[in-house]
């Protein structure tokens, strides 16, 4: 017997999908591992993915996110809740903060986009997060800048002639999130070659993305006298994992523009409103949903109804600066169309 599930509909967008179908989404946690570059300066190609790779799981995210908590239990019992609520759980598990981190160069690449929105630099606290699995755990240490506040998290391995390491580098305000430079160490392995029976029993037992920038995200805003439910904006800065960058290409194809030199002008996505007819845009709305670098952002979203509300991406904006792809995404509260 199939079974299926209904998730809330946006605007009639989200139809009955066959639990075969909902199977196929991530189980580690909800979270599939992102894969993202170990390199500052190359762009990873990964396995040649597209528009069309991540079509259906992009739809089913979106679905997700617009849901109940209560619908999104029955669609994925077990992982519609993140099981990871401990902040401490993050220096246990061996990640320690980089004393030496600057986030000035989210200041330089973001400065004219969050003052678009009102933002300034000032606004934000840069946490930086590193592990390596032979390196005990230190005390967590901010840097106070004149523009910014950093902290960045690295880690690395070298028992069994490896080198395994995690970095998170992100920056927060009270309304966003710039998610700067993000390694897990799972993705760095896999990018070295290395195979899975070596590299895994030598893994932090905590290190999704998702999990992790919450839970520092929360930890700030307490700090701050604010909240997770004040979260709108998020900039994924200097795109590198290769099937981003090829969706984003692809994206910018389907509007016309085959020229990267014309990437400057930032190419705006959203979902179809009630009645809208779906265009190829849409359809790559849904598929950037899904790419490495904005699936965790919908993981967190989805999983966290609870502390943030019930919150969608409604809209993606992709542009290049000074050579770097970049991405935003904006966050509005979801209700529950009327019956």
């Amino acid at each position: 017997m199939v079974l299926l599930v209904r998730f809330s509909l946006l605007a009639g967008l989200c139809a009955v999908l066959p639990a075969a179908v909902r199977g196929s989404l991530p189980i580690f946690n909800g979270l599939e591992p992102q894969p993202q570059s170990g390199s500052r300066h190359e762009t990873i190609a990964r396995r040649d993915l597209g528009l069309d790779d991540f079509l259906e799981k992009g739809r089913m995210m979106n679905c997700l996110m617009q849901s109940t908590q209560e619908d999104a239990d029955r669609a994925y019992p077990g992982k519609a809740h993140s099981r990871n609520n401990d902040f401490a759980a993050i220096a246990e598990s061996g990640w320690f903060y980089d004393d030496d981190y600057s986030p000035a160069i989210a200041n330089e690449h973001y400065a004219d986009a969050y003052q678009d929105l009102g933002l300034e630099a000032g606004d934000f606290k840069g946490v930086s997060l590193k592990w390596r699995s032979a390196k005990a755990s230190r005390p967590r240490k901010i840097l106070d800048l004149r523009t910014l506040r950093g902290s960045n998290i690295y880690m690395a391995c070298v028992k069994c002639g490896i080198i395994l390491w995690g970095e998170y580098d992100n920056a927060f305000a009270t309304r966003a999130i710039i998610a700067a430079h993000n390694t897990s160490p799972q993705a760095q392995a896999e990018e070295d070659d290395i195979d899975r029976s070596v590299y895994l029993p030598h893994m932090p037992a905590f290190y999704n993305w998702a999990d992790m920038i919450f839970l520092e995200y929360r930890n700030d805003a307490e700090s701050s006298g604010g909240t997770v439910r004040a979260l709108e904006h998020v900039f994924r800065h200097n795109i590198r994992n290769g099937d981003t960058a090829r969706c984003m290409q692809e994206a910018y194809e389907v509007a016309g523009v085959d020229e990267p030199e014309s990437w400057g002008e930032r190419l705006v996505l959203t979902p179809p409103r009630a009645g809208e007819e779906e265009t190829a845009l849409h359809r790559a709305f849904f598929s950037m949903l899904y790419t490495p670098n904005l699936r965790g952002i919908c993981w967190m979203l989805a999983q966290r109804k609870g502390e943030m509300g019930v919150k969608f991406i409604d809209k993606i904006a992709l542009w290049d600066n000074l050579g770097l792809p970049q991405i935003y995404v904006h966050i509005a509260p979801w209700n529950p169309p009327a019956s």
